[in-house]
């Protein structure tokens, strides 16, 4: 009898470190999307010199908060874990209250409201779990000396074991459901895609550079070729590391011209070398077009996933993510020190836009579509 009750306990307390290690995992996912949330929404706060220290304190209210979760990971009892949650906690409501005083839109208070919910909510979880190791450290204690029980704490222990047994199976199989979901949304967004072309319905696959769906353009083509025996164009679908950006130059600010139009983009100001106070100056007027053009990406991504997954729109969505960005607008500001990697300042100028999406395409396979003469 004894050796099963080691094994019941051996197994409780394999659970219970399977348990800790995934709420460990999600604490930091949040802290990296409460980080992420953070980093977008303090810079829409728009504080100017004279008030550049309530900034600099939101800035470092932030930090905090990503410094104080690691800390709790790293936390040997609850009660200094709750102290450091008390502490976490203060921050994250200054960076609230700064958002209701400054009048923020509700959209990004929402925002960050879910992501500071959902940091709350992991470390809670984890706290929680924590507190069991003193359930488990009895039931070891009743084990330990199993021979000398008497019936009632021997019917104690059998409960206690088969309580942590349900507890861990229970919330082990939460985390292992929420994961499923996840991976099933990821699903839903690569499930094929139908167009209409002529008469027929085409899947259209997911990767892009393996796809021989005929598009309209293919269509119009044909019939242009069936009635048409002068000099004509026709379009090539290609691999772009077969190209030079010479020969996609004139394609990618087709493109450009097509979805600036189409997406209503706002052209942001580009940041000067080695001029941080107009830099600063730079990078407020930017912020509006930086909050317009983000709803624009949004509506590139939607389009992207439901209608059109060419390589055209999705590295000029990549460069617009990246070019909007508030935390490479930032950046950006000190351009003389080692924050303004060469990659920023290549995305600083809008006019490299173009040879960025030829590169994109490039560094990941994409195809593109190239017009050539014909006979």
């Amino acid at each position: 009898m004894s050796n099963t009750i080691n094994e019941r306990v051996l197994t409780i307390k394999e659970e219970h470190l399977e348990l800790l290690k995934m709420a460990r995992e999600k604490i930091m996912a949040n802290k990296d999307n409460f980080d992420n949330c953070a980093n977008e929404v303090i810079p829409v706060l728009e504080y100017d010199n004279e008030n550049i220290k309530k900034y600099e304190a939101m800035v470092n209210a932030q930090e905090l908060v990503v410094n104080l979760t690691k800390q709790i990971l790293d936390a040997k009892d609850v009660e200094e874990m709750v102290a450091i949650r008390k502490k976490i906690n203060y921050y994250i409501n200054k960076i609230k209250g700064e958002l209701k005083k400054r009048e923020v839109s509700q959209e990004i208070t929402d925002t960050y409201q879910g992501e500071v919910t959902s940091l709350r909510k992991s470390i809670s979880g984890y706290i929680r779990f924590f507190k069991r190791e003193d359930n488990i450290c009895e039931i070891e204690r009743l084990s330990n000396n199993y021979e000398n029980l008497s019936l009632e704490e021997m019917d104690n222990l059998k409960k206690c074991l088969k309580r942590e047994n349900n507890y861990n199976k229970r919330n082990i199989k939460a985390f292992k459901d929420e994961e499923i979901i996840k991976q099933e949304e990821v699903k839903e967004e690569n499930k094929p895609i139908y167009k209409l072309i002529g008469d027929v319905y085409y899947e259209i696959e997911n990767n892009t550079s393996n796809s021989n769906i005929p598009t309209s353009m293919d269509i119009e083509e044909e019939n242009i070729k069936s009635e048409v025996s002068l000099i004509q164009e026709r379009t090539l679908k290609m691999n772009a590391k077969d190209l030079t950006y010479e020969e996609t130059n004139d394609y990618f600010n087709e493109c450009i011209n097509n979805f600036v139009s189409q997406y209503d983009v706002k052209e942001t100001i580009n940041y000067q070398k080695n001029n941080v106070g107009k830099n600063i100056l730079t990078f407020f007027q930017n912020i509006p077009k930086y909050i317009h053009n983000k709803k624009a990406i949004q509506n590139m991504k939607k389009d992207y996933y439901l209608f059109y997954r060419g390589s055209d729109l999705k590295s000029f969505m990549v460069y617009m993510r990246k070019r909007n960005s508030i935390q490479n607008g930032l950046k950006c500001i000190f351009s003389n020190s080692h924050l303004f990697s060469n990659d920023i300042a290549y995305l600083n100028e809008h006019e490299n836009c173009a040879k960025w999406m030829h590169d994109y395409c490039v560094q990941k396979s994409l195809p593109i579509w190239v017009k050539q003469r014909v006979y």
